[in-house]
């Protein structure tokens, strides 16, 4: 249901104005501190949202081979952005 995924519309929005914020912000320190799990924690979530845009819909119209690929790689890039912040 496409209402069900529209709020992470909004979510990578302020994720984005957070890191141009960081980025251009003149709290050097700050931006040590948490510049890169931020950046790297936002770039993941990205490339999971790539992926997980090729997801076969209807779920019944892809193979299990098929949704592996998908959720495999889907998996690892939520797993990395978690662990980015740690």
């Amino acid at each position: 249901a496409p209402a069900t995924f529209a709020i992470w519309g909004p979510i990578f929005l302020l994720q984005m104005g957070g890191t141009v914020l960081l980025a251009t912000g003149d709290d050097p320190q700050r931006m040590l501190a948490v510049g890169a799990p931020w950046v790297t924690t936002w770039f993941l979530e990205c490339v999971w949202q790539g992926i997980f845009a090729t997801a076969p819909r209807p779920a019944s119209s892809g193979s299990a081979a098929r949704k592996l690929m998908t959720f495999g790689p889907s998996a690892v890039m939520l797993l990395g952005a978690h662990a980015a912040m740690l």
